[in-house]
């Protein structure tokens, strides 16, 4: 059952601008070592797609789990972006909001074309209930 969905877009320019202004300040708060270094190995464009892509993801995954009722985001240090080896986007979390994602499956897909980013985030509660309000096995 879907418990929680988060959309978020994000213009590339305005990420790269912040980044320019505020650069490790403003990275080093909303971003883990590991998305700034994925980040920041790529060239040119795609280093302002990559990061606006996660910013999305995390803006996406809020409003994700507020939808949800069951748990509260942290702070954006919380939850970080990384990969399979294939290439697909997955959530990672702190310890603390680890806990309180024990009662969902969490999907996310992010995208990026010239000009902006999005992000969507899915929350399946875990536990589902029939109809006699049974707990399903």
């Amino acid at each position: 059952m879907i418990a929680g969905i988060g959309v978020d877009i994000v213009s590339v320019k305005r990420m790269h601008d912040i980044s320019q202004r505020w650069h490790s300040h403003f990275l080093q708060k909303v971003f883990s070592d590991s998305e700034i270094a994925y980040c920041t190995a790529k060239t040119g464009r795609a280093v302002s797609q990559s990061f606006a892509a996660r910013f999305a993801a995390k803006e996406a995954f809020k409003k994700a789990l507020t939808a949800s009722g069951n748990a509260r985001f942290l702070n954006w240090k919380d939850v970080w972006v990384e990969h399979t080896q294939e290439n697909v986007p997955f959530f990672r979390f702190s310890d603390q909001l680890k806990k309180q994602m024990e009662l969902f499956d969490c999907h996310l897909s992010l995208s990026h074309e010239n000009d902006f980013a999005i992000a969507m985030v899915i929350l399946e509660a875990k536990n589902q209930f029939d109809s006699n309000n049974q707990k399903s096995h």
